[in-house]
């Protein structure tokens, strides 16, 4: 009777051992997905960041444009190169403006040039 009850301790104790180990086991498969799916997404977002950088298109004018743009919405380039964002920039009469950095210039000289000898001058007289 006595090696039965020593013989069924041992086993309870086995198993307690062998289920802490299946829950340590568990435990780290699930800290293995989670490590895998944060890989996975930033593996897609790399992807997309060196597919736009492909897409990139430069200008005299501190501004960029995607290639497969037809419409060539300008971009400021200051935001792209520091940032790697796409940060739409407000364009007038050849000039632009970011919102974002307030980088300014002039992306086309022939509109500007236009634009400013069009705008009447007026002079000032006294104060």
């Amino acid at each position: 009777m006595e090696l039965k009850v020593s013989l069924l301790s041992y086993q309870k104790a086995n198993n307690i051992e062998l289920y802490q180990q299946l829950l340590d086991l568990g435990s780290q498969a699930l800290e293995l997905q989670s490590e895998n799916a944060k890989l996975q997404q930033e593996n897609v977002d790399i992807k997309k960041k060196l597919e736009v950088a492909g897409d990139i298109e430069r200008y005299e004018g501190l501004v960029v444009t995607l290639k497969s743009d037809e419409t060539k919405i300008k971009y400021c380039s200051h935001c792209w190169d520091s940032k790697e964002k796409l940060i739409q920039v407000s364009c007038y009469a050849g000039e632009f403006s970011c919102p974002h950095c307030h980088n300014q210039g002039v992306y086309d000289k022939e509109k500007y040039r236009a634009h400013r000898n069009s705008t009447p001058k007026f002079n000032v007289i006294g104060n």
